[in-house]
């Protein structure tokens, strides 16, 4: 005679399957739908088939657009130019020297300044400080004492809308 086969330990054996596969399938599609954040580098952004990307960076918007400390769009107050220009003269008793001079970057009241004797560069120093070396010197007005390799000279600065 042939065995009998418990069909009770089949149909547990096909629903404990069954319920392993569903929740298979549960878990994939939740972790499916969890939103996660896109790592996304500065060429990717460029793409023209990419749709843009909504940044949460903290920008406040400036409604005065003279205002350059807070609006970087703004054009600057004031355009630097890298070259020396002759400024005025020096005059002691005796001898007038060129003087020459630019501004320091990023320093308003700072600048560089130097003279010419004898086709030789010399510092001018202002409150014992040399006017050719970082941050430069106090910016200088007509009838101020300046030194110039150890005499004295009085600044005569020509009247220009430039400076």
């Amino acid at each position: 005679m042939a065995k009998k086969v418990n069909n009770s330990l089949n149909f547990h054996s096909v629903i404990i399957v069954l319920l392993i596969f569903i929740i298979i399938v549960l878990i994939y599609n939740q972790y499916k739908t969890q939103t996660k954040p896109i790592m996304m580098t500065y060429s990717d952004s460029l793409s023209p088939r990419l749709e843009p990307v909504q940044t949460n960076l903290p920008v406040k918007l400036v409604q005065d657009s003279t205002d350059t400390v807070r609006n970087p769009y703004a054009p600057p107050i004031r355009y630097y130019e890298d070259t020396y220009k002759q400024l005025g003269f020096l005059s002691n008793h005796s001898t007038k020297l060129i003087l020459f001079g630019k501004p320091a970057h990023y320093r308003r009241d700072k600048w560089y300044y130097y003279t010419i004797i004898d086709n030789i560069k010399l510092p001018i120093e202002v409150n014992k400080r040399k006017c050719t070396v970082q941050p430069g010197c106090d910016s200088v007005s007509t009838k101020d004492i300046v030194i110039v390799d150890g005499k004295e000279y009085m600044v005569n600065l020509y009247e220009t809308e430039l400076f």
